[in-house]
């Protein structure tokens, strides 16, 4: 499976690479909405809902065919949690997770 992971923390995108690449997945990491567009398509993207630059939500509609996976390190306002349920999103999903659990879910689809 090809997984992009998207996240300007450089220790959260490190840490998702390992995870994914472990389990025999073709992983990249970008820092932000341009490099991810950049290296499109992709099956699965895992998708910081805040970068450097500010909110991802526009991201969404670009992102093509993938099935995306918000991430947060936090609870966002309630407008941004339906911005991402009518985005299409697979699930929205905290940083917190288990990598187990994450990995997982990735998986199963």
């Amino acid at each position: 499976m090809r997984i992009l992971v998207v996240d300007d923390d450089p220790d959260v995108g490190e840490a998702l690479v390992i995870l994914f690449r472990q389990a025999g997945h073709e992983v990249s990491w970008v820092a932000d909405g341009a490099g991810a567009l950049a290296l499109l398509p992709a099956d699965v993207v895992l998708l910081d809902l805040y970068l450097a630059e500010g909110p991802s939500l526009e991201l969404l509609p670009r992102l093509g065919g993938a099935r995306i996976y918000v991430i947060t390190a936090g609870s966002p306002p309630s407008e941004m949690r339906a911005a991402i349920d009518r985005s299409g999103a697979a699930a929205l999903l905290f940083k917190s997770i288990d990598p187990g659990e994450l990995l997982a879910r990735v998986e199963r689809g």
